[in-house]
């Protein structure tokens, strides 16, 4: 489901009126109707490699739908670019949120993320250094090597088309449980053509996903240097993505959102949207 598609609830309208009236729609996509991941979804993969996700029909939050990862060792795996729109990044005031539900599983290897969030330059690209295009600024979630089945560290990452991947570790771990459902979230802010302004949060949602227990990593908003040809900051266009690994740690992931600035109306839209999405699983059960 789409926010953008209405929802036939007279709070969610008056919602979806003050998320239109200022800089976009916020988009959700929860995977339980059929198609939601090929339909709304661009997955790239570098040439010879597989696509690595496919949609399931239960497992995800209140045993409906969700994304399911296949194992792999390929570096570099493959990346899920949203569709559906857009989001201007190209000046003072531009914010990008993107979120994601994740169940946790026990990593097996450090060299493959957790889950990755971002921004990409264009759909088709990807969130490694693959090819030299790629162009995109993110959030990772990675597996702590000292601690390899539950800890897990973050992490900043950015590349520029014909660059290196530029990554900055601010020291934030943490230690995850398998079968617990975990909401990542990271948001891009437009600072200048030469540095963006990212920010994070990984909580813990418990076995069910369907209440807050706790905020496990926390990432202040940090200034990232990122200049050059074909960059995220200063792009009138850019795409919200995610990436993830099995062996990494991700054994479902579900509620995908990309949510454009102002992030505060928008974000009480997508949260009011959970709840009543919640309320409607408790009344099938």
């Amino acid at each position: 489901m789409l926010i953008a598609r209405f929802v036939s609830c007279s709070l969610v309208g008056v919602v979806m009126i003050a998320a239109t009236e200022v800089r976009g729609a916020a988009y959700l996509v929860d995977f339980n109707t059929p198609g939601e991941l090929t339909n709304h979804f661009s997955l790239n993969v570098n040439v010879g490699n597989s696509i690595r996700y496919t949609q399931v029909a239960s497992g995800g939050l209140g045993n409906s739908g969700a994304v399911g990862y296949l194992n792999t060792l390929e570096a570099d795996h493959t990346t899920a670019a949203l569709t559906d729109a857009s989001f201007d990044f190209s000046g003072a005031g531009d914010s990008v949120t993107v979120s994601m539900m994740i169940l946790r599983q026990n990593a097996v290897v450090s060299s493959t993320p957790f889950m990755m969030l971002g921004i990409l330059s264009d759909v088709g690209e990807r969130m490694d250094a693959g090819t030299a295009s790629n162009s995109y600024a993110s959030i990772r979630i990675m597996p702590d090597p000292s601690s390899l089945a539950t800890g897990v560290f973050l992490q900043t990452e950015t590349k520029l088309n014909g660059g290196s991947r530029v990554r900055v570790t601010p020291g934030l771990t943490a230690s995850l449980a398998a079968g617990n459902w975990y909401r990542m979230s990271a948001t891009f802010d437009f600072s200048s053509l030469t540095d963006l302004t990212m920010s994070a949060a990984l909580e813990d949602w418990g076995t069910t996903g369907a209440a807050f227990q706790s905020t496990v990593l926390s990432l202040p908003a940090t200034l990232i240097a990122l200049s050059g040809a074909d960059q995220v900051n200063g792009d009138a266009s850019v795409w919200a993505a995610f990436r993830g690994f099995r062996e990494g740690g991700v054994s479902l992931s579900d509620d995908f959102r990309a949510v454009p600035e102002p992030a505060s109306l928008l974000l009480l839209g997508a949260a009011v949207l959970h709840r009543l999405r919640g309320r409607r699983q408790a009344r099938r059960v």
